[in-house]
């Protein structure tokens, strides 16, 4: 980093003005001032679990009740919009970036879901279909 954007930084910092994205400043909150902090982690979890949750149940209604038109299918789709709860706040962020370690996550190879290779953790769940090609095989960690 030069000089001049390392001054840009700290006048930036020093004066409380907002981050521009791409600044200095901006990278390094991302890529290295990261604070672990478990209740957070465990708050967005669960909102995250529970989203996930309330999706499913609303796809195995839809599966249920299901005759085998199309058009039917398309009907219940769009009846069921409104019961579906929006994304949680931040979780697309999440889908990115590793809410436990900070790190970027990136997708399997052989699975093709998202996963931290430092917590050795997926970041979401399969899609719980047990016939699913994909999510069937995926191990227990990503990383053995």
């Amino acid at each position: 980093m030069s000089a001049r954007s390392m001054k840009a930084a700290k006048c930036q910092r020093e004066s409380g003005k907002p981050i521009k994205p791409g600044s200095a400043r901006a990278w390094f909150r991302q890529n290295v001032a990261f604070t672990y902090d478990p209740v957070r982690v465990a708050a967005e979890d669960k909102m995250d679990a529970d989203w996930h949750e309330a999706v499913e149940r609303a796809h195995a209604r839809v599966v249920a009740e299901w005759t085998g038109d199309p058009d039917d299918f398309v009907g219940k789709l769009v009846a069921l919009m409104p019961h579906i709860p929006p994304l949680p706040p931040g979780i697309q962020e999440r889908r990115q970036r590793c809410n436990r370690c900070g790190l970027r996550t990136e997708r399997h190879p052989d699975s093709h879901a998202r996963y931290c290779w430092r917590c050795n953790r997926w970041i979401g769940p399969g899609c719980g279909n047990p016939n699913c090609e994909l999510c069937s095989k995926r191990p227990e960690k990503p990383v053995p």
